[in-house]
């Protein structure tokens, strides 16, 4: 299934912010093939409830996602070598999250670190 998704619309000046709202999009989705073109070498992919994933474990994961219907990025913010974006997204039930980013230079090639955070509305 694919997921209607609806960008911020907040990137179009920004490489830094376009690459956060790729990767949010690949990470809620499913797409290994975007995620891993966009996490450095053995990034790390913490869940609040407690997951930790590294490296290639990411995109195992990934790979087991069952996207949702709707993904709407509410907004993207980056700054140095952090970033943030928020969405909100539908699947059997509603929820909205929040992927923290730690990039690894301030030209925000690659990601790091992810810090997921997901609430059920």
């Amino acid at each position: 299934m694919k997921t209607d998704v609806t960008p911020s619309g907040q990137c179009k000046n920004s490489a830094k912010n376009q690459n956060a709202e790729t990767l949010a999009i690949a990470l809620a989705t499913g797409d290994a093939e975007t995620a891993e073109r966009l996490l450095a070498e053995g990034a790390v992919w913490q869940t609040a409830c407690g997951k930790t994933f590294i490296g290639t474990e990411i995109y195992q994961h990934l790979e087991q996602l069952k996207p949702p219907k709707s993904l709407v990025i509410t907004h993207v913010l980056t700054h140095g070598k952090s970033g943030a974006v928020n969405a909100q997204a539908k699947a059997k039930e509603s929820y909205r999250q929040c992927d923290i980013f730690e990039f690894t230079n301030t030209k925000a090639e690659r990601v790091r670190k992810v810090m997921s955070y997901r609430v059920a509305v």
